[in-house]
Formats: C-alpha cells, structure tokens, sequence
C-alpha cells in the first residue's frame, strides 16, 4: 500500500505514547552500526514459516476483532482501464495501537489462543509487528529513516516483547494531496463486512531465534486464478460467489471465557493460506516502484505476492499479480550480511533489555549510527495480567513435574532402602541357618572318623568299613572287601 506524501497527523495521547514522555530515562546501553560486525554470526535466513492465526478488527461501538477473519479477496474492476478517486479522511497508521492503546499486543495474542489454546509461548524468543523489523533493517543498513522507538519488555526469562510504538496512530488525509492506495484497494478488493484491516500472524526461525511476527496483509488471491490455493482443507474448492457469501455471515457468541470485558472476539471469517497473500502497491507511472525498498518488506512477513498499480491522473490500467517469491528469495541471498547484522542487533538488544530494571527498556533511534536503550517505565505493561499467566503455566508445569520427578525418586529410595534391610535380614538368618548346617556337618564329620578310629568289625566273613560316599569291591580271603573310592 504507498504511503500518501501529505498528511494531517490526528492523535489522541494515550498511556503508551505518555509512557516515552519521562524527561530523564535511565540510559542502559548505546549500540552502533560497527559494534554489529563484531557479534557471531547467526543463521540469516528465514526458515519453517507457518501460519498461526489471523484476525480482522470490526467497526463496531465495542472493541471487536473476529477470527479468523480474512484478507480482502481480490477482485479487479472488468475493463482495461479504471478510475480511482484520490485518497482522503481519516486513514490509520497502527491501528491496533489507535484501538487498543493500553495493549496493542494483546489482539495478537488473544487471537493466538483462541486458535491455539495450547501454544507454547515459552518457546519463542521473541514476538513483534513487521514494523519494528522494518525499523531496525533501515537501522542497520544505514539508510535514511525517520526516528522511532521500541518498547521492549522480557517475559518468563527467555520472550522479548517488541511493541510499535508511533507517535501519531491515525493521520487525516487531505482530498487531492494524498496517493490513491487505499481507494485502489477498495475498488480491487472485497473486504469482510465492516472490516478495516487484516492481520496475519506468522512464525518462523531466524538468526538462531523462533519469532512470531504480526503483519497487516492486503488482500488475497481467488482459486479461480490459477495461482496457489486459498481454501482450508475441509472446504478445497469454492466459488468467488460463495467466498463473499461466506464472508457476510457474522455471530456475535464470544469464543473465550477468558477474554476480558475490554475486547470482544466474533467467530467471523476463514483461514487464508500465506501461499496466496499479496502485496498491494501503487505507483505513479513515471516513477517505477523501487523493489530495494519493497523486497524486505515482503522478506518479512512471507508474502508471495505482489499487486502493482500504475496510474495516470487516478486512470488504472489492468493490474496482475506475480509471484515474486524467487525475487525476495535472491534478495535474502544477496544481503545475507545485511540480515545477519539484523539478527545481531535484535540479539543485542534482547540481551540489553534483560539487564534493564524489571526487563523493561525503550530502544531509542534519533539518528545518527547508534541505537540508545533506556529503561522502561516499571508501571507499565505490555500485556493484561491473565496473558502473562501463559508464561507462568509452563513454569508451574516444569515445577510440578519436577515434584512428581522428586517424590518418585523418594518413593524409588525409600523402596530400595527398605528392600536393603531386607536382603540384609535374609542374609543374617542365611548366615545362621547355614553356620546350623556346618556344625551338624562338623559333628558328623568327627562321629565317622570316630567310627573309623575303632577295630574294623566282621560278620560273615565280611569286613565293613565305614564312608560317607559310596563303595566298591574286591575278593579277599574269606569273602568280599568292600573298599571306599
């Protein structure tokens, strides 16, 4: 989506933006462009990408998100050519910050687990919006960009929280100095009854760290395309017709109990697979699209897709999607060094972070070649208290499997030890039983030899001697002998 060149910035002060306003921060660290070189170097690419959820924020006097929600479909005007008015009005700039500024973290993660009740959070490293990303890239490369800042906050000892933060969420566009990117994708896509944005919510493995990345998609492809298949499993063909028939089709039943009073959660809309997301742009014809600049992007959040439109005076001509899945795929190759430098700095300031009082801190960027890190504000949180319980229900897991681990290791000891008195109870009565047995041998050991001791005695001309084992016999005079062997 372009940006439009003239704004009117529209912003109502919130907690979060009052949060960077403290006149003296405590300052942590500074990291600049040389130190990145001197950090190992991680795995840069990006790999094992999968969807995790998705949801649309609804205009609704509540606050209210549906899930899955879905993307606009894509569905071009007919004809050549196609007239677009100018953008204007009020148009968001982070719109899960402008609705939920307290937290705007937490759609994702209640969509998350409204997914995904079981997800362990404790294994990733680090959660964040593409736009932090984006951010730090522009950093990195040196590039010119505007000051920004990131709140960071460490949970469960191991999970980075990336929090955008802007200082207008909202701007007003005015009539005829704008672009024509949002009025374009209105007239080239159908959008969810009452839907005024898509997000996605991906992860995957990057620089040695498991990321879940929350990004705003455009729109996606139809099946009828040809392109790559949008559908769910369970439903593998449908109609444009049924998609958008489908898509109308609203219930208002919460789907988690757990979900606080504040934000209401609609079971509206299908899944979307990333395979069929694409990119929107728009573009005045004499200026050609820089592709530097749109790669990364793209990079980030694994879009396949990318749709531009060239216009004369808001005259569109036709407009088709490509895949330029190779092209971002060659653009990672060739900044690997880039993107390890990413990663690096990520890793710095996570580390930073971990240092901070209550791993809380505020990664600063004024310009310049460095990054400044202050401590964060102790009061403030980027999630509601029942989220964080997702961290605190693996520790209590490990503790009481640990326990169980502990008092079967007692239990295991305690039988072994009793089974030792055992055995060694045996032994002593063995022991006596057998002394018993040697001297009942012994005293018929000694009455033998006694025995033999004696004047051998005949009868019958047959002379007997005594043996404790068995005999054999030879002639003598006067009968027969019997000798021992």
């Amino acid at each position: 989506m372009s940006t439009p060149r003239y704004k009117k910035k529209y912003f109502a002060p919130s907690p979060s933006t009052r949060a960077f306003a403290n006149p003296a921060p405590q300052l942590i660290a500074e990291i600049t462009r040389g130190d990145l070189f001197e950090l190992p170097n991680p795995n840069a690419k990006i790999t094992g990408v999968e969807h995790l959820a998705s949801y649309n924020w609804l205009e609704k006097p509540r606050l209210t998100i549906c899930v899955p929600g879905s993307p606009p479909l894509w569905s071009p005007p007919p004809g050549p050519h196609h007239l677009v008015r100018p953008d204007s009005g009020l148009e968001y700039i982070d719109q899960n910050a402008a609705r939920n500024p307290r937290s705007p973290l937490e759609p994702l993660f209640r969509t998350l687990y409204t997914q995904h009740p079981d997800f362990e959070i404790s294994d990733i490293d680090l959660v964040t919006d593409r736009n932090n990303l984006r951010k730090l890239l522009r950093f990195v490369k040196g590039t010119k960009t505007d000051p920004f800042r990131i709140r960071v906050e460490i949970v469960g000892g191991r999970t980075a929280l990336f929090t955008r933060w802007e200082s207008e969420t909202m701007c007003r566009v005015r009539a005829g100095r704008g672009g024509y990117g949002h009025n374009f994708e209105n007239a080239y896509t159908t959008k969810l009854i009452g839907s005024t944005g898509h997000h996605r919510i991906i992860t995957y493995q990057f620089g040695g760290m498991k990321l879940v990345v929350r990004h705003e998609t455009d729109g996606y492809l139809p099946p009828t395309l040809g392109l790559n298949p949008v559908t769910t499993p369970e439903n593998p063909v449908e109609s444009i017709q049924d998609v958008l028939g489908r898509l109308s089709l609203s219930t208002q039943a919460p789907t988690s109990s757990r979900q606080p009073p504040s934000l209401t959660i609609d079971p509206l809309g299908r899944t979307v697979d990333l395979s069929s997301t694409i990119e929107i742009k728009t573009r005045v014809a004499n200026k050609r699209l820089k592709m530097g600049e749109i790669f990364p992007q793209l990079w980030i959040s694994q879009t396949p897709f990318l749709a531009t439109g060239y216009h004369y005076d808001g005259v569109f001509g036709k407009v088709e999607p490509r895949d330029v899945t190779p092209e971002v795929r060659q653009w990672e190759h060739d900044n690997l060094d880039l993107l390890t430098r990413l990663a690096s700095v990520i890793k710095r300031i996570v580390a930073v972070v971990k240092g901070c009082p209550g791993g809380k801190g505020v990664v600063i960027f004024e310009g310049g070649d460095k990054l400044v890190i202050v401590a964060g504000d102790q009061r403030q949180q980027a999630l509601p208290d029942d989220l964080y319980e997702k961290w605190q229900a693996k520790t209590q897991k490990e503790s009481e499997e640990e326990k169980t681990v502990e008092a079967t290791s007692d239990v295991t000891a305690e039988s072994t030890e009793k089974s030792s008195k055992i055995t060694q109870l045996d032994t002593i009565a063995l022991t006596k039983v057998q002394g018993k047995q040697i001297q009942s041998k012994k005293s018929d050991t000694q009455k033998t030899k006694a025995k033999e001791n004696k004047a051998p005695e005949t009868d019958g001309g047959v002379k007997i001697k005594a043996t404790q084992e068995h005999y054999e016999t030879e002639q003598t005079e006067g009968g027969v002998a019997l000798n021992e062997v």
